[in-house]
């Protein structure tokens, strides 16, 4: 049980150089390690890279990256995986590291980018590879990369804090936010707090451990250089342009998809970032079977941190314990279009 934080790029440059890679990929499994996720073995989950290096090191299980040929590449390329384990609850996450590289839209040669992407498995089948259906926790759905919007708003070549954090109820992985929405159509979703292609939270809950919740980035069209923004009307019950959802119950070993709508209790207003009191936190509920059970985070408008941002709140009244705000993985709630980012409530996620 633990934490780490490092730092990572996806665009740390026009094309990553392959020590670029290397650098960014190693640093993203060292803090997997750190943080006291259980490395799976190479027999029970077949073909794990153990690092990323540029030449030789006598070990079959380092990868070798050399310089990619930008010509052809104009999709998503995995150079290599490893698998890590919970060391309490029967879960596993894949962290596949690779490029992306545009399509026809731009220069494959101008548009490359680092990608990290993560898989969620609930079992092993013994024969090397996940058992049932793993959650495939990708946040882009396409390989876009695009050049004109990274160098419009500041995220191309900017340095990335990754947080992962790994308790009895919990594991978190965050980076911040690497691309950035468009917010200044009325009537379309407010997307100020940017999105992070690498982020996942995992929350359970004291009262009752046999459930957890899975939280990843919304999706919408990556149809230019932006994230596309979502108008309202399209809008629905199941997708309000919030996290994706699932339900994880432990005891039966199965997960069940929550959508992307307001299925769990959060801190549901835009707000002041403090008053005469002081700075407002609420902790999220779900309500499984008719019971409602508080997740083991917390709420707090971005106003009162920044991205990545360390707080220490006692969110339950068992103690203060220290929490981050991955603005990257979205709001709390629906917030519409005009709405400044310090209103914004965002969500605080385990650092202990």
């Amino acid at each position: 049980m633990g934490f780490a934080t490092t730092t990572i790029y996806t665009r740390p440059g026009v094309v990553p150089t392959p020590q670029q890679f290397c650098d960014t990929a190693n640093n993203v499994l060292k803090a997997f390690a750190d943080a006291g996720m259980v490395p799976v073995s190479h027999t029970d989950f077949t073909g794990q890279v153990e690092s990323f290096v540029r030449t030789s090191t006598g070990n079959a299980k380092d990868k070798i990256v050399s310089s990619i040929s930008t010509s052809n590449l104009k999709t998503r390329m995995i150079l290599g995986y490893r698998v890590f384990r919970h060391p309490t609850k029967n879960y596993y996450i894949k962290v596949d590291c690779g490029y992306e590289a545009d399509n026809d839209s731009y220069l494959s040669t101008t548009a490359t980018r680092i990608c990290i992407n993560l898989t969620l498995g609930l079992g092993l089948d013994g024969l090397g590879g996940f058992s049932g259906t793993p959650i495939n926790l990708i946040v882009k759905n396409n390989t876009y990369a695009y050049p004109e919007g990274y160098m419009m708003n500041g995220t191309f070549m900017k340095p990335l804090t990754l947080r992962v954090s790994m308790g009895p109820n919990h594991f978190t992985c965050c980076a911040s936010y690497d691309f950035y929405g468009m917010s200044e159509v009325s009537g379309y979703s407010n997307l100020k707090t940017g999105i992070s292609t690498i982020a996942v939270a995992i929350i359970g809950s004291k009262d009752n451990p046999r459930h957890s919740v899975v939280f990843y980035p919304r999706t919408a069209e990556w149809s230019g250089s932006y994230f596309n923004e979502a108008p309202t009307s399209n809008l629905s019950e199941n997708d309000c342009q919030l996290q994706r959802k699932y339900l994880i119950d432990h005891q039966t070993n199965t997960h069940t998809y929550l959508g992307a709508g307001q299925t769990v209790n959060t801190m549901p207003e835009v707000g002041l970032v403090s008053d005469t009191v002081g700075v407002r936190v609420a902790q999220p509920y779900i309500t499984v079977n008719g019971v409602l059970l508080p997740l083991e985070m917390g709420c707090i408008h971005a106003g009162a941190t920044t991205d990545m941002g360390l707080l220490t709140v006692d969110i339950d009244g068992s103690g203060a314990k220290q929490f981050y705000a991955p603005f990257g993985m979205g709001p709390c709630c629906w917030i519409p279009w005009d709405q400044p980012l310090m209103r914004i409530p965002v969500f605080l996620l385990p650092y202990y």
